[in-house]
């Protein structure tokens, strides 16, 4: 089964945009059972799909909201996520020296 939902900051100007989530997915595991964000644009006058894994924008949205000097709870209640999650991602931020 396959969930769609509008992202948090969704705009109707932007056109198709959504996340996808497996709710039900047998035999998909790992990074390919991962929730994703779809986009459709138009680039060159030909229709084209870009696809973001959440995981990797959520990370990218801790390091924006941290570095603007954000506490662990306000990122967490920004971003809906809860505040170990949030600890965890700035803790890979510092490891990888983006924090």
């Amino acid at each position: 089964m396959i969930q769609l939902k509008r992202p948090g900051d969704y705009d109707m100007e932007e056109g198709a945009r959504f996340e996808v989530h497996l709710t039900k997915a047998r035999c998909v595991v790992g990074d390919d059972a991962q929730p994703f964000e779809a986009k459709s644009d138009v680039v060159d006058g030909v229709d084209c799909w870009t696809c973001i894994v959440l995981r990797d924008r959520e990370l990218e949205r801790v390091a924006e909201l941290s570095g603007e000097g954000l506490s662990v709870r306000d990122t967490s209640v920004e971003l809906n996520l809860s505040k170990s999650k949030v600890q965890r991602m700035q803790a890979k931020l510092r490891a990888e020296d983006r924090l």
